[in-house]
């Protein structure tokens, strides 16, 4: 159980770091001030060293260690090479981003290589594109805060981005649900559906309720308050979200390493 939650808390750290950059490319340098990014990229930085700590504690393989420092070293290095630049360059930061991606799919495959696929891959980035998505428009919902005249555009676009990428998990987790089974703790196999909702796939039921449900009905809301141009309120929800979405995450990690299931 020790091990599975280090690994549940690797795969979420690294996934949020890896997939966070990539969300700048809503907010162009030459609409938002030097600060944004700074954060923006201090904050990756921060939370994929905690990954890459905790994973020290996850696996022994060097290599695997190795992969995870150099894809910190790179970031790092290009956050101090932007640092308060007026003009940032989107391609390092998409390399980056993509060598880390790589990179947290190696993590992955180390913990669970049974259940590597091009399906399993997609879906889990799916995930992390949410964890990342939506801790990206709470920071930007409270940027407005600071930064009178700030674009508007910018949380809608982040607001729409996160509709996309929950409807996509929506798609898969329905699909997953009507075809795939499990094997009872007596050896029979019954459907997932059947017992996602019983007793026993609890963590199914919350993963999906704070995952997708939630964070859906709350992205709602948050584009009803940005088409007004309420932001405050906007930003107000986005924390309730980034709580529900965090939470689902990790059920969501424990059901994939702790019983296989990709939703």
């Amino acid at each position: 159980m020790t091990s599975n939650f280090s690994e549940i808390l690797v795969l979420a750290f690294l996934g949020f770091s890896t997939c966070y950059p990539l969300f700048l490319f809503l907010t162009p340098r030459s609409g938002i001030d030097a600060g944004f990014y700074n954060f923006s990229l201090g904050l990756a930085g921060i939370i994929g060293s905690l990954g890459c700590m905790l994973l020290w504690t996850a696996t022994d393989d060097l290599t695997i260690l190795g992969f995870v420092l150099a894809w910190i070293a790179i970031h790092l290095t290009i956050t101090a090479i932007y640092w308060n630049s007026e003009k940032i360059l989107f391609i390092p930061l998409m390399v980056s981003s993509l060598f880390g991606l790589w990179t947290f799919w190696i993590v992955f495959t180390s913990f669970r290589p049974e259940l590597v696929s091009p399906l399993t891959g997609m879906i889990i980035f799916i995930g992390n594109g949410i964890l990342a998505g939506v801790f990206f428009a709470m920071i930007l919902g409270h940027w407005y805060l600071n930064v009178i005249q700030l674009p508007i555009r910018y949380l809608k676009n982040a607001a729409l981005t996160l509709f996309v990428l929950l409807a996509l998990r929506t798609v898969f987790d329905v699909h997953g649900l009507v075809t795939n089974s499990i094997l009872s703790p007596i050896g029979t196999e019954i459907p997932l559906s059947e017992y996602a909702f019983g007793f026993e796939g609890v963590f199914i039921t919350l993963a999906m309720f704070f995952g997708i449900i939630v964070p859906l009905v709350i992205n709602v809301m948050v584009w009803r308050t940005v088409q007004i141009q309420s932001t405050q309120a906007a930003t107000g929800l986005l924390y309730v979200s980034c709580v529900s979405v965090l939470f689902g995450d990790l059920f969501y990690r424990y059901c994939l390493l702790q019983s296989g299931l990709v939703l």
